[in-house]
């Protein structure tokens, strides 16, 4: 689209080559013919080859040149200077400038050639001011042009009936007048051709700088959920292997032995991860990556009991993987703050939605904080998996008290939809 954009950009500039200046624009096509057919007119005023008026004739002749010659510049310079973008003022100074020559024109070269000159004014006010003023300016003309005619004929006005003479003059008039305004018609549709496709390319720029911001805040929630999780995992098994080095060297050694295989793993995951960014085609099975998750996480000190009811066929790879999130980042939490020993992590799968549950017994938490970045549930992680399900419609509910464990509930249509009229789930789901 930004070619096209480009391309109108490159037909105006290539307009201004040395070679636009023949025909410039459309209204050099009738104003340079009726320019130039005035200024060779001269030679037909009776008189122009008698030797006693040779003097002055050629004194004629060099005038209308020259105001010939001045017309054909403000054409060729107005376009050069302002292309189609003519401010009013100076657009009025230039149709006032050829007002004086075509006058000036049709008084010192007088003949019946000349006074077809007049169809220059009201053309090149349909142009500058629109079609009110343009035909206003044409009935002006017309009537100077009839009064002219009738009772201030040149001198050499060979036409003893002037009629035919106006007649023909009208209907050039009014042939001019159809022509200026479809010329402004199609002006008209090509500046808003043109404000359209800017206007495009504008939105398609807006719409790439969201997708990418899109795109980082995915990764950055992809980075926090799967490659936080393992290093805090990590964190904590290497405090563990730390505390027993001295009382129970063998459950140190496990622990490390835990934590190397914990960092293999998330290394796995970021290679998986950089993967899927080239292809989005892979298949994702929660019933299958869940079971993995609980058995790296289940230690003697916590037990997760996992249930998994009806099946995942038919979910789109976005809702697994944000219910994947969901239950990752739940546990995380719990294995860093709750303090509990038994964790309950339910999945059911329903003909139009998919339900997930995270229940502890540990020591739980005000739930007026969870907007405080400080307290257990808050922080970039619950809100980040918050964020998630609004992105895809889903429904998401945190419940807990002081001494009375944390149970959290994310529900989500199988297929994804926007959040827009979606309420409040209940903890009574279960």
């Amino acid at each position: 689209m930004s070619g096209v954009v480009q391309g109108i950009t490159g037909q105006k500039e290539s307009s201004r080559h040395w070679s636009g200046w023949l025909i410039s624009k459309p209204f050099d096509w009738i104003s340079t013919p009726l320019y130039l057919g005035a200024c060779f007119s001269v030679g037909s005023a009776r008189g122009f080859l008698d030797i006693g008026n040779l003097g002055y004739q050629w004194q004629q002749f060099l005038l209308v040149v020259v105001a010939t010659l001045m017309l054909i510049v403000i054409d060729r310079y107005e376009s050069w200077r302002w292309d189609e973008e003519i401010p009013l003022r100076v657009a009025t100074g230039y149709f006032l400038l050829r007002v004086c020559l075509v006058l000036f024109i049709s008084w010192v070269n007088a003949n019946e050639v000349t006074l077809f000159i007049y169809l220059i004014i009201p053309f090149s006010a349909l142009l500058y001011f629109g079609s009110r003023v343009g035909i206003g300016v044409g009935l002006v003309t017309w009537l100077a042009f009839v009064i002219r005619v009738s009772f201030f004929p040149p001198a050499n006005f060979d036409i003893s009936r002037p009629t035919g003479f106006i007649e023909i003059f009208t209907l050039c008039l009014i042939f001019l007048t159809t022509t200026a305004h479809s010329l402004i018609k199609e002006k008209a549709s090509r500046t808003r051709a043109e404000r359209l496709l800017e206007e495009l390319e504008r939105s398609q720029r807006q719409v790439a700088e969201l997708a990418a911001t899109r795109e980082r805040n995915r990764l950055a929630r992809d980075i926090h959920d799967s490659l936080g999780h393992y290093l805090t995992v990590i964190s904590i098994l290497l405090g563990k292997a730390k505390a027993f080095k001295e009382k129970n060297p063998q459950e140190a050694d496990q622990a490390l032995s835990d934590a190397r295989r914990l960092s293999n793993e998330a290394l796995q995951d970021v290679r998986e991860s950089v993967k899927s960014l080239r292809t989005s085609q892979e298949l994702f099975s929660l019933e299958r990556n869940l079971p993995l998750l609980v058995a790296r996480l289940q230690t003697e000190q916590l037990r997760i009991k996992l249930e998994i009811n009806g099946s995942e066929e038919g979910c789109s790879k976005q809702i697994l993987m944000v219910l994947y999130r969901v239950a990752q980042e739940g546990l995380t939490n719990i294995q860093r703050h709750a303090r509990c020993t038994e964790v309950k992590l339910r999945l059911r799968f329903e003909s139009d939605r998919v339900a997930l549950q995270l229940e502890d017994n540990g020591q739980g938490f005000d739930t007026q904080n969870f907007q405080n970045s400080s307290s257990p549930a808050g922080g970039y992680g619950l809100q980040g998996l918050r964020e998630r399900l609004e992105m895809i419609g889903g429904q998401f509910c945190l419940d807990s008290q002081p001494g009375q464990g944390t149970r959290l509930l994310a529900i989500v249509a199988r297929e994804p939809t926007t959040s827009a009229g979606q309420t409040e789930p209940s903890l009574a789901y279960s």
